[in-house]
């Protein structure tokens, strides 16, 4: 699909990336099969996520669960609810993103022989590993700690085993996420250094940006500290990702 190769190239924030996902889903409206519209969804899910637009990645999310409705032990099902688990998570809803996504990685588990399948149609993310990592952003703030690492060490673990890169570099980015929200520099740094490796070596730009923004905060001393991350977040904004500009204003 046209979009998907947008994503990984340009990444999900620019504009050609949103247009042909737009143009996917007009192009499948008119098609029976929930199957044929759902990369679509999908797409203009992620491109509004990443925009940062919370009014669009409800309205999106919320069709993408009303049109699956009648299939509801499916993948495409699962997928949904973690759409909709990950827009309650931005709009900070922690117990209905829960729900959400606790549910999603339920209905995955018992398909996982048919997931390189799925990726290959729907996108080259593993949906497993996209939910589990965000529950783990979910439970941390809710206070528990113990199952949060855990699904951190679950999916490191089964990324590890899959042969994809954009897979492996999303893994990278929200394991480095998790530990700035913690503020563990240590943990933090070996995956830093994987994933600037992955992003340069396979032109990803997205975890190319997120890589600079933070090698400038592990490395910032109090005299630079102020200097060093509004660079990066600078550079952050000039691919227009919005989902966590307010996390790395912070930071």
């Amino acid at each position: 699909m046209y979009g998907n190769a947008l994503r990984i190239a340009r990444g999900m924030a620019f504009p050609e990336t949103q247009a042909a996902f737009a143009a996917a889903r007009d192009l499948a409206a008119s098609v029976d099969s929930v199957s044929e519209r759902f990369p679509a969804y999908r797409g203009l899910w992620i491109t509004s996520f990443v925009r940062g637009e919370l009014k669009q990645m409800q309205e999106v999310s919320a069709a993408y669960l009303h049109d699956v409705a009648s299939q509801p032990e499916s993948r495409e099902v699962a997928v949904a609810q973690g759409a909709c688990g990950k827009t309650s998570w931005y709009a900070g809803s922690f117990h209905e993103a829960r729900k959400f996504l606790e549910r999603a990685i339920a209905i995955h588990a018992p398909a996982q022989a048919g997931e390189a399948t799925f990726r290959s149609r729907f996108g080259e993310d593993d949906q497993t590993i996209v939910d589990m990592f965000h529950l783990a952003l979910v439970l941390w703030p809710m206070g528990l700690l113990y199952r949060a690492d855990s699904l951190i060490s679950e999916a490191l673990i089964r990324a590890s085993s899959i042969n994809s890169i954009p897979t492996v570099a999303f893994s990278y980015a929200h394991v480095v996420t998790f530990e700035m929200i913690r503020n563990d520099l240590a943990r933090a740094a070996p995956y830093l250094e994987s994933l600037r490796n992955v992003a340069s070596e396979h032109g990803l730009p997205e975890w190319i940006t997120l890589s600079t923004f933070g090698a400038g905060w592990l490395v910032a001393k109090p005299e630079t500290v102020k200097r060093v991350p509004r660079r990066c977040v600078r550079a952050w904004r000039r691919c227009r990702a919005g989902s966590n500009k307010s996390l790395y204003r912070c930071l």
